[in-house]
């Protein structure tokens, strides 16, 4: 009878529970958000212009008024990949950005459609000086080094695709080296790189300095290839549909008028990026770009895009025209189409695109819920039959736990996204809850007690180390037991402090911004969290670029800004995720010293994961080995070496192989096991 009972009083308070849900669901749907600042993005290339020259003419702000708009804010951005992880959030309205980066944002979910052209063609291929002089075919790419925007971006699609029609692997015939514009420059300029693949006006830039020579253009590589586009978010398709069209109408009139005053457009450029006017006048003439706005003249080549994405992993799934472009409100614009009338009794609607919708969150919550309150019953239900020491271990035992903290965090994840948090990349996606708290079992014996002393590094095999490492100290309740200073980690805490493998810096913050970002969120006032974010500025050796932003920096000045940041916040212990791996060798040993040299000023507990075992020796007092799959702590191994260390030397190499030793049987069970 109890057990009866118990389980109506549950479905009840559930069925309760997720009527609230759709009520609230259905109530947000019905209003429509009012916008009063704009927010747009773009990148610093001559492709952009139409956005830079809206603005210098004062179109955007005086276009717009009468739609409410107060505010037009427009942020540059290094590439297209962090426009939108900037769109997803829910921070940006409207991009200026390649085709491509839509491509891959839409297949996870993004809302938004391409709603305009922005150009076609406009980059090149440079290469060394003495390369390029000998250069006749594709062929001559062979064993060469080649840097180019990141995986899915249009310049490497286009790359990676001319390869292929070439003869030429992509993967084995050549090195093919992702870089932000910025870093790919300096690379070519210290020749750490043969050649790159970049937009205008940087080959020029780049030839004009006497660092290489453009050899083949994008056009000539794929002609008339969708270049970048216009990508209006689904709030503003579905809810404001006439500020669409006005923003359309804007985008139309600057992208003519630049065609019209090229030598202007050149200066407007120059003035808003900062570089020299004649050589961008230059780049004007040793590029193939061609402004447009018709968006119908970049669908076929996009939807090539798509198939060569899917072809090479890079989507789940082949996107269509419908699920990338809405031409509609371009069409009534521009009078390709008429504009429907509506009746008095209907109001036109336009198609959202096939993403997640407020009704997709809301069957989500509502099914974690359920889920929850099934784990009570089970706990109130049997908890007299079982010891209250044993529950955790019952549970953890039988892989419910995991389940259960899918379902907790995706809760909250749902709620502080929607209702809060508003800079939701800063929040772990429901996919990513799911692969740690699913994949990762178990990190540490639960029986042993950890005590992390000083330099602590986590080698493994696999990225599974960085995951459950960042798990169990850093953003999720743990289950499994962590203590920090003697106190049990339970939950997120300014004691702890991760730096990231891929800088994670924010495109649209300058340096001190960036450090200053997590004293912003301890809510300490703006004077002293500027004197902390300039002292660990200097310790950094970042003095005078404190106005520069993330695009303007070197790779390595982005893992000083990292650091900084994390430092900032006076963490008891830093969390460090293969901080070092993006750089070369020569900067990561120069890096490796500096940190030292920082742990040293600042005693900070220092908790490192790496692939390099000479990175490991080098730094560590204790080296925790560790398993590929699961992530287990198999072997401590303690460094005695005083500092600093001599790499050469027979201790070195006496602990180096030691491991090294370690993880090769590790391997090999692991490849017997596969």
């Amino acid at each position: 009878m109890e057990k009866e009972k118990a389980i109506k009083i549950m479905i009840a308070l559930a069925v309760v529970l997720a009527a609230i849900c759709v009520l609230s669901a259905t109530a947000q749907m019905c209003e429509a958000r009012e916008i009063k600042e704009l927010h747009i993005r773009y990148q610093p290339i001559t492709h952009h212009i139409a956005e830079m020259t809206a603005m210098e003419k004062g179109w955007w702000k005086r276009d717009l008024e009468r739609f409410g708009i107060e505010k037009v804010t427009d942020t540059e951005f290094p590439s297209g990949p962090p426009e939108m992880t900037a769109m997803m959030a829910g921070e940006l309205d409207v991009a200026y950005v390649g085709t491509a980066p839509p491509i891959s944002a839409i297949d996870k979910g993004l809302d938004a459609k391409i709603v305009a052209a922005v150009n076609i063609n406009g980059s090149a291929i440079v290469l060394l000086p003495e390369l390029a002089a000998n250069y006749t075919s594709p062929e001559d790419l062979r064993g060469l080094k080649i840097a180019t925007y990141p995986p899915g971006s249009i310049p490497d699609t286009i790359l990676k695709r001319w390869l292929k029609d070439n003869g030429i692997d992509p993967e084995t015939d050549l090195e093919i080296v992702p870089m932000e514009p910025g870093n790919a420059i300096t690379a070519i300029d210290a020749r750490a790189v043969n050649g790159v693949f970049l937009a205008t006006p940087s080959p020029t830039i780049i030839e004009l300095e006497g660092a290489g020579k453009i050899v083949v253009l994008s056009g000539d590589m794929w002609p008339d290839h969708a270049c970048c586009c216009l990508l209006a978010s689904g709030e503003l398709i579905r809810e404001h549909p006439e500020l669409l069209e006005q923003i359309i109408r804007i985008h139309i009139n600057a992208t003519e008028y630049n065609v019209e005053h090229i030598d202007e457009a050149a200066v407007i450029f120059a003035g808003k990026v900062g570089w020299d006017v004649e050589k961008v006048k230059k780049s004007f003439n040793r590029t193939d770009m061609k402004w447009i706005h018709n968006p119908h003249i970049e669908i076929p080549s996009t939807l090539e895009y798509a198939k060569v994405d899917y072809e090479m992993g890079y989507t789940d799934k082949l996107l269509t025209q419908d699920d990338l472009f809405d031409t509609s409100f371009y069409d009534r614009v521009t009078g390709i189409a008429p504009t429907p009338t509506p009746s008095p009794e209907v109001t036109p609607t336009i198609t959202p695109s096939p993403t997640p919708t407020p009704g997709f969150t809301v069957i989500l919550t509502v099914v974690s819920l359920l889920v929850a309150f099934l784990f009570l019953l089970f706990y109130f239900i049997w908890k007299k039959q079982m010891k209250e020491n044993k529950i955790l271990h019952f549970v953890e035992r039988r892989g419910v736990i995991e389940l259960i903290g899918i379902c907790v965090v995706i809760i909250i994840w749902q709620l502080v996204a929607s209702f809060i948090v508003k800079e939701t990349y800063l929040l772990p996606s429901p996919y990513e809850v799911f692969l740690a708290f699913y994949k990762v079992r178990e990190l540490i014996p639960g029986d042993i007690y950890v005590s992390l002393l000083h330099f602590g590094i986590g080698l493994g095999a696999g990225v599974v180390v960085g995951i459950t490492l960042g798990a169990l100290m850093g953003w999720f309740k743990m289950v499994y037991r962590a203590i920090l200073d003697g106190k049990p980690i339970t939950e997120p805490g300014r004691d702890r402090c991760m730096v990231f493998q891929e800088f994670a810096l924010f495109p649209w913050r300058s340096v001190l911004a960036n450090v200053t970002f997590g004293l912003e969120k301890m809510k300490i006032p703006k004077e002293e969290r500027q004197e902390i974010a300039l002292r660990y500025i200097d310790m950094l050796g970042l003095k005078g670029f404190e106005n520069m932003y993330p695009h303007e920096l070197s790779g390595g000045m982005k893992q000083r800004v990292g650091i900084a940041r994390a430092l900032a916040i006076d963490p008891v212990i830093l969390l460090m995720d293969e901080p070092f791996g993006a750089l070369d060798a020569q900067s990561r040993m120069l890096f490796q010293s500096e940190l030292l040299k920082i742990w040293e000023n600042t005693e900070k507990t220092v908790l490192f994961v790496t692939h390099s075992v000479d990175e490991a020796v080098f730094l560590a007092d204790r080296i925790f080995v560790m398993t590929a799959r699961p992530g287990k702590m198999k072997e401590v191994v303690k460094v005695p070496l005083k500092r600093e260390r001599n790499r050469t030397s027979p201790e070195f190499s006496a602990i180096r192989s030691e491991i090294l030793a370690m993880l090769e049987v590790k391997v090999k069970k692991t490849m017997e096991m596969e």
